[in-house]
């Protein structure tokens, strides 16, 4: 569900801009990048992963390696965008989408498999199956733990943001 919200706010923010402003596809893409990043990380800290980090350092610490991993499906993003929209002479919008759905894939796995890893080997996700913790069935995106994946373009958007 977050990673779905992450692309909206990705996706909508990437079409207000281009469709408001004069502004070249590529920094519209980066500033909706940023929004999606800022949204993704809240929601994967508090919600997706439940983050037990604590104190400064151990959160700037998550921070910086979720930024840091948003900023490398970023690069994918805009490589996606530029050979869909300059090389394949594919719309801008059309593209952005396209591109979302390798950068959300690919941004659920890096944070769960780097970012929000828990010290010991754990992944930062409950264990033991569904929601509920009975080994329930889990939802699109995700290995039986009752919560959907996560993802970004850009992000963040990672998005893969």
């Amino acid at each position: 569900m977050f990673g779905a919200l992450t692309t909206v706010v990705n996706y909508e923010a990437f079409k207000a801009i281009v469709n408001a402003t004069s502004i070249d596809y590529k920094i519209a893409d980066v500033i909706a990048w940023a929004l999606a990043v800022a949204f993704a990380y809240i929601t994967n800290r508090l919600f997706v992963f439940r983050s037990n980090a604590a104190g400064a350092a151990s959160v700037a610490g998550e921070a910086a390696r979720f930024v840091g991993a948003r900023l490398l499906t970023l690069l994918v993003d805009m490589a996606i965008m530029v050979l869909a929209v300059e090389k394949l002479g594919i719309g801008a919008e059309e593209a952005k989408i396209a591109a979302n759905v390798v950068v959300i894939a690919s941004n659920y796995a890096i944070s769960k498999l780097f970012v929000f890893r828990r010290p010991g080997g754990g992944d930062g996700e409950d264990g033991g199956g569904g929601a509920d913790g009975n080994g329930g069935e889990g939802k699109s995106g995700d290995a039986g733990d009752g919560r959907e994946g996560e993802g970004s373009s850009m992000g963040g958007g990672t998005g893969l943001l």
